[in-house]
């Protein structure tokens, strides 16, 4: 065989850094250039005689076959492929492979490259893809936890501040509780930004289209401030374009808390004269009806020098750490001020002069629409609605403080554990006005109960009953899900009176229809007796619901007992969870840390990480200190009662 041309472009292959053989119709190699030696390490000459599979990967052998079997029988002209080959020394490097038939001749002509260093770079970038998207789960998985751990307390002590203030309060309890309220309203921004950056990071952030009145917003947003403002001596004012539509459609909640950001920083960083609050309309409406709203944030605060404003909107950064040790905060704030607007739709921008004063603007498409049409309001404010609601909750805490605040609307409340109890009842007492769902319990969950009651809804030919998921977890899926299973609404806790209000305006019926619920200011209770739990403010409803903690304990130490026992992980992790988020209301950090650890035992067992065995031998020592700490715990309740 003339091998000349095959010499000749291994010549100008050489040139190029490539290795070329050449095979005969059995695959054996005829023809060895110089390159191989230079990127395999053969000698020249090496390979001559010998099969060219054995010098490729085992897994490839089969690929590279499949490329020169049709060149090697007279079909096609030129095939490619990536095979591993091996060096002199048993290394394998990446070639990228070009055959092509000899012109008038049986044999092929291969050329190959080593791409190794490519493909590594490919592989890294791969890897380094599929990291990332292990790790945007992992944070959302995270947001989820976190989402449940910080939201289930927070319902309990919001909820308890709302029944609170519907007691007999003298004017410094009134006091106390104001300020509980601004603390909370605070506390919950910050949470919010937390939870919202963690959200944007796994993007997993929702924007909510609602009716709003964009002057009770503004003005709700600046109240929570306002106390702060004049303690420091400055001037809190805002007024809103005349003209302007009172009633728009759009985010309302993210809305709010961009001002609250942008009004919280400015009174925090600014010691004399004012804060000022803007709303105009800038430009004209678009095709779709939205009009461009303009907030505009002034103060006279410290100012803001061109180097800080090239970092201001960054995560975690404040304009000089002297401002964050003074003032303290997160440096989340304007960054998720950024991100929510943008997310919105619109812009954000920022103007300040060192030593005089910032000023913050953001816009945002949003719709201006007709006032909404009054719903029927109850002659009796005090308890406005008729009906028979269903909570389900294994919270014993949850449950009570729900059931209070509907039964102080005047409604019939039952209660259930678990979704499993829920079905029942709803079999056997049919007939609910309305169905309050815990996404997360034992025995059943509220996805399953959702789903079991629609299936029996169905089968009955009876009505749906509005079902409302609660859930301490702020996630898309969860929310799609629910809705999905037949679910009404879904709600996030902490569930606010406020909230519930609105949702027993739209699923319950009121006692009258004969005013208009724009109209309606709730009134205070009843003056109550001196005896009353009313008349004796915070402790005794601290001290009622100690013991309603302990009765339910009792069952759940139980319940923890016979897991451990049984080297039961998930029993384990279940128990140890209900416990430790009634714990949480409390305070009980001893009690909390001991819980979290058992949780994580759990957690590790159910996973592999550990035997059944070690989960015994872990968590027997922390049961009796569960133990001891729960009878200190009852103990200091007795001795706090009432002598």
């Amino acid at each position: 065989m003339a091998v000349s041309p095959a010499v000749s472009a291994d010549r100008i292959l050489d040139a190029l850094g490539d290795m070329v053989v050449v095979v005969d119709p059995r695959c054996r190699i005829v023809y060895q250039g110089q390159g191989v030696s230079r990127s395999l390490g053969y000698a020249d000459g090496a390979l001559t005689g010998r099969l060219l599979p054995e010098f490729v990967h085992v897994d490839d052998q089969d690929t590279l076959l499949a490329v020169l079997d049709p060149l090697l029988s007279g079909q096609g002209e030129e095939a490619r492929c990536s095979v591993r080959g091996a060096t002199v020394s048993g290394d394998w490097r990446t070639v990228s492979v070009v055959a092509r038939r000899l012109s008038g001749s049986d044999h092929v002509v291969i050329a190959g490259r080593d791409v190794t260093a490519s493909h590594q770079r490919e592989q890294g970038l791969q890897q380094a893809r599929e990291r990332a998207e292990e790790s945007g789960q992992a944070k959302a998985d995270f947001l989820a936890m976190m989402s449940h751990e910080i939201r289930t307390p927070m319902s309990g002590i919001i909820g308890l501040i709302d029944l609170l203030r519907g007691t007999e309060l003298n004017a410094r309890q009134q006091d106390y509780v104001r300020a509980l309220v601004q603390a909370g309203e605070h506390l919950s921004d910050l949470l919010n930004d937390i939870l919202d950056f963690s959200k944007i990071e796994a993007n997993h952030l929702e924007i909510e289209v609602v009716a709003f009145d964009l002057r009770k917003l503004a003005g709700a947003v600046m109240d929570i401030f306002r106390a702060r403002a004049e303690a420091k001596g400055l001037a809190l004012r805002g007024s809103v374009a005349p003209g302007l539509s009172r009633w728009w459609k759009g985010d309302s909640r993210h809305l709010r808390q961009v001002l609250a950001n942008l009004i919280g920083n400015a009174v925090k960083f600014t010691d004399n004269g004012h804060v000022e609050v803007k709303v105009t309309a800038r430009g004209e409406p678009g095709p779709d009806g939205r009009q461009m709203l303009e907030f505009s944030i002034s103060d006279t605060g410290i100012g803001i020098t061109e180097t800080q404003k090239a970092q201001l909107f960054q995560p975690f950064v404040q304009g000089d750490l002297s401002s964050t040790r003074r003032h303290g905060g997160t440096g989340l704030g304007l960054a998720i001020s950024k991100r929510l607007v943008e997310a919105m739709g619109g812009s954000i921008s920022l103007t300040s002069q060192r030593h005089v004063g910032s000023t913050f603007h953001f816009s945002v498409p949003i719709l201006p629409i007709e006032a909404p049409r009054g719903q029927v309001l109850p002659l009796d404010p005090a308890r406005p609605f008729e009906g028979r609601i269903l909570i389900v909750d294994d919270s014993d805490l949850n449950r009570m403080v729900l059931g209070d605040m509907l039964e102080r609307f005047g409604l019939a409340v039952t209660t259930a554990n678990n979704g499993l109890e829920a079905l029942e009842k709803v079999r056997k007492e049919p007939g609910f006005s309305l169905i309050f769902m815990d996404i997360q319990m034992p025995v059943m969950d509220g996805f399953s109960a959702m789903e079991a009651i629609r299936r029996q809804e169905a089968a009955t030919g009876g009505p749906a009953t509005p079902i409302l998921a609660l859930s301490a977890t702020a996630l898309r899926e969860d929310r799609e899900r629910a809705l999905a299973l037949g679910c009404n609404d879904y709600v996030v806790k902490p569930l606010r009176k406020d909230v519930l209000l609105t949702l027993l305006r739209t699923y319950c019926q009121s006692k009258d229809s004969s005013r208009s619920l724009s109209d309606l200011e709730m009134q205070p209770p009843e003056p109550a007796s001196e005896t009353s739990p009313a008349a004796l403010a915070v402790e005794p409803e601290l001290a009622a619901l100690i013991p309603v903690f302990l009765n339910g304990v009792a069952d759940d130490l139980s319940a923890l007992r016979r897991a451990v026992s049984a080297g039961d992980g998930a029993g384990v992790r279940r128990a140890a969870h209900t416990m430790k988020g009634n714990a949480m209301l409390f305070g009980l950090a001893d009690l909390v840390e001991c819980l979290r650890t058992l949780e994580a035992a759990g957690n590790e067992q159910v996973s592999g990480a550990s035997s059944p065995e070690v989960l015994q031998r872990r968590c027997m020592s922390l049961v009796a200190r569960l133990e001891g700490l729960l009878h200190d715990l009852g103990r200091g309740a007795a001795g706090s009662g009432p002598g």
